[in-house]
């Protein structure tokens, strides 16, 4: 999807794969913004969030600027997030919710990276919680990496396998990302577009080999590269 949306959510929900929301401007809706449920592969990238989820605070961990709700491989980066006034940031939850077309809906394979997130009113959680095999959603191959988080209250205000200040959430998801009180300038955050993001949580050295043919007359000669890749998920373009 590449829309703007003011007043309702952007989601999908159910067996849904290869999604792409891009360049998306939610803002102020009372049940969250992104949403990716019981679905596979996806993209959120390059979209901007601001004030979404206010109808449900406290209420468990619904009402997320972007939720993740048992869905596996989806990258999310270069986001802007606005939290302050609204509900949670940046969330997977995992759920019993059985299986779908392409296998049974986990939590896992999931990046979360490059995602600015500002928080500037002390509400709301980020992270991942679980009322059914939390376990696996912990040793899931989730990545937490390289997200700057601009919070009032740096304390309790992350969820890893339980409440965790920030310290704690970077040993527990691994997140390489910084914390600030030093807020950006939002202001602008609706009429510019964000910057685009170079996915940095592809994690692998990539190579392709050097194929020599000899040049004919006539007829067709095949030839054959090979794509090396070592270590990484994350989809790429060769």
């Amino acid at each position: 999807t590449a829309a703007q949306a003011a007043a309702l959510n952007e989601g999908t929900d159910g067996d849904n794969i290869h999604t792409l929301y891009e360049d998306n401007v939610v803002v102020h809706n009372g049940w969250g913004g992104i949403s990716h449920e019981i679905s596979y592969q996806a993209i959120i990238r390059n979209n901007t969030l601001i004030g979404n989820g206010a109808d449900n605070p406290g209420s468990w961990w619904w009402g997320n600027e972007i939720q993740i709700q048992n869905s596996q491989n989806v990258e999310v980066y270069g986001n802007r997030v606005e939290m302050t006034g609204g509900g949670n940031g940046i969330v997977m939850i995992q759920q019993n919710r059985g299986s779908g077309t392409f296998g049974t809906y986990t939590t896992t394979g999931n990046q979360i990276h490059d995602n600015v997130i500002v928080d500037r009113g002390g509400e709301g959680y980020i992270g991942g919680v679980a009322d059914y095999n939390q376990s696996g959603m912990l040793s899931g191959g989730n990545i937490w990496n390289n997200n700057q988080y601009f919070m009032s209250d740096g304390g309790d205000r992350f969820e890893w396998g339980g409440s965790k200040t920030f310290p704690q959430f970077k040993d527990a998801a691994h997140e390489t990302g910084s914390i600030s009180q030093s807020y950006p300038d939002t202001s602008g955050w609706l009429t510019a577009s964000p910057a685009d993001a170079t996915p940095s949580a592809l994690n692998s050295d990539v190579s392709i080999n050097d194929v020599t043919i000899s040049e004919g007359d006539s007829g067709t000669t095949v030839a054959t590269f090979t794509v090396t890749r070592s270590g990484g998920t994350a989809a790429f373009d060769v």
